[in-house]
């Protein structure tokens, strides 16, 4: 027998969204981040940086960059703005060398998680991909996507984009949920980045 209650969900359960589903700039956001694990899919993140607010929850897959990659500079640089700004510590200090793309996300990676530990927090800009690559779920934008906490909303660079050039309008920011029929995108800032409703504490190593 199939017993469908098993598979119902309650209409009046609340279900939490990050940020209630707002895109914008999100002040006070905590970060921590889970290592693929062997019970995950095979295709899975080989990291995913969860991003937690008062309301809910959203994350972002993060893969091993590999060898040809077109876009390391802009990956790695990424990188580098999450763990400084989850760890300001690591800010005005010489990083170090690494023998792959590899072992430089884990330190990474390792770094943001210390600053989680720690309790420390960021602001960050979300947002329904931009008019180039819309999504469905909130995303982290791909440039200007970050802050500690610290920033002022006067001195912060997490602004809406929205330019009345034509030759740049496929840079901004989407601030409403795009309808189910529109035409979205993955594109090289996220390769997996959907909302989820799981507290992932465990870093996995």
């Amino acid at each position: 027998m199939i017993d469908l209650n098993s598979f119902s969900e309650d209409a009046n359960t609340d279900v939490s969204i990050f940020n209630n589903g707002n895109a914008g700039r999100v002040e006070n956001v905590t970060v921590s981040v889970k290592k693929k694990s062997a019970e995950d899919k095979a295709n899975s993140p080989d990291y995913k940086v969860f991003l937690k607010d008062a309301n809910g929850e959203m994350n972002e897959g993060i893969y091993y960059i590999k060898e040809g990659d077109n876009a390391i500079k802009f990956k790695l640089s990424r990188l580098i703005q999450m763990a400084q700004c989850a760890n300001p510590e690591m800010v005005g200090v010489d990083l170090p060398q690494f023998p792959s793309y590899e072992k430089a996300t884990d330190f990474l990676m390792q770094k943001i998680n210390e600053g989680s530990k720690k309790g420390n927090k960021v602001n960050i800009f979300a947002a329904y991909g931009n008019e180039g690559y819309p999504k469905q779920y909130l995303t982290l934008r791909g440039i200007n996507f970050i802050e500690p906490a610290s920033k002022t909303e006067d001195a912060s660079r997490l602004n809406v984009v929205n330019s009345s050039d034509p030759s740049k309008s496929q840079y901004n920011d989407i601030m409403f949920r795009p309808t189910p029929d529109s035409d979205t995108t993955e594109d090289v800032f996220a390769e997996d980045a959907t909302p989820s409703t799981e507290a992932e504490d465990d870093f996995g190593f």
